[in-house]
């Protein structure tokens, strides 16, 4: 299953979102002493596994904010199995078992929806696919995470991330292997499940997976008016004169400057 690499929210969230990532009591469910459900939308669920039941309520890089109106869904257990029921999925859970194919899997429920089902095996082959670090040193390069998995550029990983959404109709994020954040939103440590998977099962309807991702990843700022216009950036060692000169040749050429980057060695 190639679960999306989370990605990380780069925005100012205190001004953008007061987010809390302690999801509301209501919309949580434990089953067993390993496993928690989190019905965050109707549509969007997290998924936790944890042999110690050490279950994590910190924000991380790309979730800081889970306490979310909760919305309507039902819960049942019958033969050591859990039933989690939204208007738009149903959940179900072999309890006290890790999660795979034959403990955990997820069904559509709504005819609305092009979400058909999900388990833990299936391969997300329809994922619109997200970002990398870098082009440098690349020609044309793929942004499928398994093709450029061995990938490195400056002697470091590409950090392939999957899209959030996909022709298959549903994204796991795999949030497992991302930092939490502290109270001042510095790096407090890795997340502290063994498993932090979050299913965005909205069929095609992809504006709705991105506007729920902005619920629990945080509101995406305004792209400033100077990112669209003309940018100039190299990585080079310039001093302070070849700033300027850089800058007064773009204007004894008449030619407009919006964005000017000192790269890596300013």
């Amino acid at each position: 299953m190639p679960a999306a690499r989370a990605p990380v929210c780069v925005c100012v969230r205190a001004q953008l979102l007061n987010y809390d990532p302690v999801a509301n009591a209501a919309a949580i469910v434990k089953a067993g002493s390993s496993a928690r459900f989190t019905v965050l939308t109707p549509q969007l669920i997290r998924m936790e596994w944890d042999p110690t039941g050490t279950f994590e309520d910190r924000a991380t890089v790309a979730f800081v904010n889970r306490n979310l109106t909760v919305p309507a869904f039902s819960q049942s257990v019958s033969n050591n199995v859990l039933t989690i029921q939204t208007s738009f999925v149903k959940l179900t859970y072999q309890i006290g078992q890790p999660f795979s194919s034959s403990s955990l899997s997820v069904i559509g429920t709504n005819s609305s929806s092009s979400f058909k089902s999900w388990n833990p095996s299936m391969p997300n082959t329809g994922n619109l696919l997200g970002t990398i670090r870098s082009l440098d040193e690349e020609d044309v390069i793929s942004l499928n995470c398994t093709v450029v998995a061995n990938v490195t550029v400056h002697d470091e990983s590409l950090h392939c991330a999957w899209g959030l959404i996909s022709r298959d109709g549903w994204v796991v994020v795999d949030d497992s292997q991302n930092y939490a954040l502290d109270q001042n939103d510095w790096w407090a440590g890795p997340n502290q499940d063994q498993v932090d998977w979050y299913l965005f099962a909205h069929g095609l309807h992809f504006k709705a997976a991105l506007y729920d991702y902005t619920q629990v990843g945080g509101k995406i700022a305004m792209v400033p008016r100077a990112a669209s216009g003309i940018w100039w950036s190299r990585w080079f060692n310039y001093n302070g004169h070849d700033v300027h000169q850089v800058v007064q040749d773009y204007e004894d050429r008449s030619i407009p400057l919006d964005v000017y980057i000192l790269d890596m060695d300013w």
